[in-house]
C-alpha cells in the first residue's frame, strides 16, 4: 500500500474541516479574508481529490460516498457565507439553496431507495458546478459586474436541476 491510495480520501476529509471552519467563520465578524482564504483551499481540494483518484486509479466506493456528503455541505455553506456576509440578493440564495437542497435530497433518497450510490455526473452538471463557484468567488472577491454573471447562474441552474432530476430518474430505472 502506498500513501497515494489515501490523499483523494485525505483532501475529501480536508474539505470537510474547511466546510466547519466556513461554519464558524459566518459567526465571526471580519472574517472575510479567513473565508477567501478557506473558499479557495476547499476549491482546491474538490479539484484535485477525484483528479488524483483517477490518475491514480485508487478510486473507492468510500471516496464517492465521502464526496457525495461533503460537495453539497461545502457548497451550501459557502453559500450560507454569502448570503450573510456579502451583498448578494436574499431570493438568489434561498433559489440556489433550493436547487441544491432538493437535488441532494433526491440524490440521497434514490440511492437509500436502490441501495446503490448515484454517482452519475454529466457535463451539464459539471459546468453548473463550475458556475456556482464561480459566483460564490465573484461575491467573496466582491468581483465588479458580479450581477451580470448571476443572471447566467440562475438560468443555467434550473437547466441543470432539471437534466439532474432525468438522470436520476433514467438511474432509478435502470435498477428495477
Amino acid at each position: 500500500m502506498t500513501i497515494k491510495q489515501y490523499i483523494p480520501n485525505g483532501l475529501s476529509f480536508f474539505r470537510g474541516g474547511v466546510t466547519l471552519v466556513l461554519v464558524w467563520l459566518i459567526f465571526m465578524p471580519q472574517s472575510l479574508l479567513l473565508a477567501q482564504a478557506f473558499f479557495l483551499a476547499g476549491l482546491i481540494s474538490d479539484k484535485l481529490d477525484g483528479t488524483l483518484a483517477r490518475l491514480w486509479q485508487v478510486e473507492s466506493n468510500l471516496g464517492k460516498k465521502i464526496e457525495s456528503l461533503v460537495d453539497p455541505a461545502f457548497c451550501i455553506i459557502s453559500g450560507i457565507y454569502v448570503f450573510v456576509r456579502t451583498d448578494i440578493q436574499p431570493w438568489v440564495f434561498w433559489y440556489g439553496l433550493t436547487l441544491i437542497v432538493t437535488m441532494s435530497l433526491l440524490r440521497l433518497f434514490v440511492s437509500w431507495h436502490r441501495k446503490k450510490l448515484f454517482y452519475e455526473k454529466s457535463p451539464l452538471t459539471r459546468y453548473g458546478v463550475l458556475i456556482t463557484y464561480i459566483l460564490i468567488f465573484f461575491y467573496l472577491f466582491s468581483v465588479p459586474y458580479r450581477e451580470m454573471l448571476l443572471w447566467v447562474g440562475i438560468i443555467y441552474g434550473l437547466l441543470v436541476y432539471l437534466n439532474y432530476g432525468k438522470m436520476l430518474i433514467k438511474f432509478g430505472r435502470r435498477q428495477e
